[in-house]
């Protein structure tokens, strides 16, 4: 029996079942027969059976929701077990019959040792309508904050300092396992679309080579790297939305925003920090304290904190008394200081309309917006006061 690297098995495990569209695409029964062994480490006619299938859930090489679609895999080999013996001798109609069915079942399959499946076309589009008319998507090579995306809270906007390395992307999927997310809709603007397994994360195949278009495939990272990718939860509680020029994600979902603010140093995010503290008794600690992001600051009012100066900030601010908020053409970060914990700021709507941004700093308006105003516009607002 010829040798297959790990790396060459899947490959040739994803490229011959998951995109047969043909029977031309199809290799020899031989060669697909040893494609399988190596993935399962059996062969495909001994290994779907009850006695086989149950031992390798045991030995957690098979998912038991797997067992049946396993099953159905052996009763079509043995079905059609001439087409693919002599595929130019069947009607071609037939053979793409089976071969679609193949395809449909194996793909249920793929998960367990890639991770993840193509995204069927009818679900793909549903979510991408959903995205371009609900979400009001606009994609543009700019590297200016815009109003590229409308999520609706709870959502929070989080800038990205560095490429996340395999272990970010592994904490990141690591949130989601916490949530108990079973499927995730990954989604690639004008590319592929998969569904994926948070779980299986640790034997991801993030590329390979499809035979039927002669391109390569590559599953999307949850860092923006190069495009627009967005991560959906299939119940709808929680996403991550990426802007690849903006170097920008917006996460939906409280517990999932809350998980990214417990890691922001870890994830190199828009890191916020106390700067100065000026407190007048030190036991309600009621005074000052500035909050900055190394290139802009805030002076607020505080009461019975327990900041100190250098301590890291994850929360938004609270702005009090906000008015006169106003579209703004300056397109460029401002805070003019009135007086104590007052500013007028110029800055980016951000997190479901209910915050303005200055660099990393969000600041929460106790005010509605005027209805032109959507999240990526830039506003000037007074805010009469600031508070940690």
């Amino acid at each position: 029996m010829f040798e297959i690297s790990m790396d060459k098995r899947y490959e040739n495990f994803i490229a011959t079942i998951c995109n047969c569209a043909t029977p031309t695409n199809v290799q020899t029964d031989e060669e697909f027969r040893y494609i399988l062994f190596e993935v399962l480490g059996v062969d495909v006619f001994t290994v779907f059976s009850e006695k086989n299938l149950d031992d390798l859930i045991t030995e957690e090489r098979i998912r038991p929701e797997d067992k049946e679609p396993c099953l159905r895999i052996r009763v079509l080999f043995e079905q059609n077990e001439n087409r693919w013996r002599n595929l130019q001798s069947v009607d071609e109609i037939q053979a793409d019959r089976a071969f679609t069915e193949i395809r449909r079942i194996a793909c249920a399959l793929l998960k367990t040792y890639c991770g993840y499946s193509l995204l069927d076309s009818e679900t793909e589009n549903k979510l991408w309508n959903k995205i371009d008319r609900e979400y009001q998507f606009s994609p543009a090579f700019e590297k200016t904050p815009y109003p590229w995306i409308q999520i609706p809270a709870p959502c929070r906007s989080f800038s990205l300092k560095t490429v996340w390395d395999d272990e970010q992307e592994a904490l990141v999927n690591s949130f989601f396992e916490q949530l108990g997310v079973s499927e995730l809709n990954v989604l690639e603007w004008q590319h592929d679309c998969f569904s994926f397994c948070p779980n299986a994360f640790g034997k991801l195949v993030k590329e390979y080579h499809d035979d039927e278009r002669n391109c390569n495939v590559y599953f999307p990272s949850y860092y923006p790297n190069g495009d627009y990718y967005f991560f959906i939860d299939q119940d709808g509680k929680y996403a991550l939305f990426g802007h690849p020029w903006l170097h920008e994600i917006v996460v939906y979902g409280q517990e999932l925003i809350d998980l990214f603010e417990e890691n922001k140093c870890a994830l190199e995010l828009g890191e916020i920090f106390i700067q100065k503290v000026d407190v007048e008794d030190d036991y309600t600690r009621d005074g000052t304290y500035v909050v900055s992001d190394s290139t802009y600051e805030i002076a607020c009012f505080g009461y019975m904190e327990s900041y100190h100066e250098g301590d890291p900030y994850s929360d938004r601010i609270e702005g009090f008394l906000t008015k006169e908020i106003l579209t703004s053409d300056t397109h460029e970060f401002r805070t003019e200081h009135i007086n104590n914990w007052e500013y007028r700021v110029n800055g980016v709507i951000c997190d479901g309309r209910s915050a303005i941004r200055i660099g990393d700093i969000h600041i929460r308006l106790d005010s509605p917006l005027p209805g032109d105003l959507k999240d990526g516009d830039w506003a000037t607002v007074h805010i009469s006061r600031m508070d940690i």
